[in-house]
């Protein structure tokens, strides 16, 4: 399952289930990863993350389908004054709200238009076609990372910092599944010292 698409499924062991149970709202909820869209790579709290992708998603709906260009320019120009932690990175102003979670409006399932994504920097090729470092990762980190995020922007870092598992993975020596499930609360409190209350600037493209 590819930690850069919605994640929504359930966990077959019954720790993860367990981990996902105490946070009802999220085991029901549907997080995608957005790192690579550039959302972390703006210096805003969560507060003002939130609040930019609504006023995004305002604008985008009354400028689609008529004019996707002139949307991306002109919130282009809205944002281009607030600091980004690397200015060669870009950040992609098609990231919004769609039915209260985080994602493309320009994703052809939004938008019914087959290459609607080449309104944007990258193009749909990239966009649908971009695989991180954590995309092949095991079903069972969604599951994880659903258990801790507190919602999309905690989700998005934890599923962009492969950099941070790979140290959790020599740390407790997660080598299977059934690894993975012996040490699981205490991975999840790794995660959760890691990420709670912090804005970590990843973007998935991070090569260190």
């Amino acid at each position: 399952m590819s930690l850069c698409r919605p994640a929504n499924s359930q966990p077959a062991n019954s720790q993860l289930a367990t981990g996902l149970q105490a946070n009802s709202q999220l085991a029901n909820a549907s997080l995608s990863c957005v790192a690579c869209c550039g959302i972390l790579n703006l210096k805003l709290g969560k507060t003002e993350m939130h609040s930019l992708l609504q006023e995004r998603t305002s604008s985008f709906q009354n400028n689609f389908p008529s004019a996707p260009h002139d949307y991306r320019i002109a919130q282009e120009k809205k944002e281009r004054d607030i600091v980004r932690v690397d200015p060669e990175i870009y950040v992609c102003p098609f990231l919004g709200f769609s039915d209260n979670k985080a994602g493309c409006m320009l994703h052809p399932e939004k938008t019914g238009v087959k290459d609607s994504q080449n309104f944007s920097f990258y193009g749909a090729a990239i966009c649908q076609n971009y695989e991180c470092k954590n995309f092949n990762k095991e079903q069972e980190l969604s599951a994880l990372f659903l258990a801790v995020a507190s919602d999309w922007i905690e989700f998005s870092m934890m599923a962009a910092d492969y950099k941070f598992w790979e140290k959790i993975e020599a740390q407790f020596s997660i080598h299977t599944v059934a690894d993975l499930q012996r040490n699981y609360k205490k991975i999840e409190k790794e995660y959760r010292e890691r990420y709670s209350g912090n804005i970590l600037p990843l973007t998935s493209f991070e090569l260190y």
